[in-house]
């Protein structure tokens, strides 16, 4: 007997953490298309680092909501070429969104957990594992 492990298409693997390294866990997103497994990417990339030691991000920030990085999450989606055409007034929705599907929610109150990786994987044909019976 045979058990289906990941079907044909993309695989966006993202682990994330909160605090000092505490709740890590990783995500498997099944992204539509290629343009919007690497803006994904990008995102994690580039807004989900950390907001401290100069990191530039909006992760990881204790008691601070997202909305006090509107800014800077705006001027992400104005300047990706893939989420520039999101309108402003759906783009804090559209992040929420995001994080809920790839990082998950912060579990002590941060800002929004810290991306660890982003990994874009694509899957060449269905994998299938043979179960072993006892």
């Amino acid at each position: 007997m045979q058990k289906l492990i990941y079907k044909k298409g993309l695989i966006l693997k993202v682990s994330s953490w909160e605090n000092d390294g505490d709740h890590s866990r990783t995500i498997e997103y099944t992204p539509d298309t290629i343009e919007e497994g690497k803006a994904l990417k990008r995102m994690c990339e580039d807004l989900f680092r950390s907001s401290n030691n100069d990191e530039g991000g909006i992760a990881n920030d204790y008691g601070v909501s997202l909305e006090s990085y509107e800014e800077m999450i705006n001027e992400f989606f104005e300047k990706d070429e893939y989420f520039k055409g999101c309108p402003e007034e759906d783009r804090m929705e559209e992040l929420e969104e995001i994080i809920d599907n790839l990082l998950g929610y912060s579990e002590e109150g941060y800002s929004c957990r810290l991306c660890e990786s982003a990994t874009l994987f694509e899957v060449k044909e269905d994998v299938y594992l043979d179960m072993v019976e006892l």
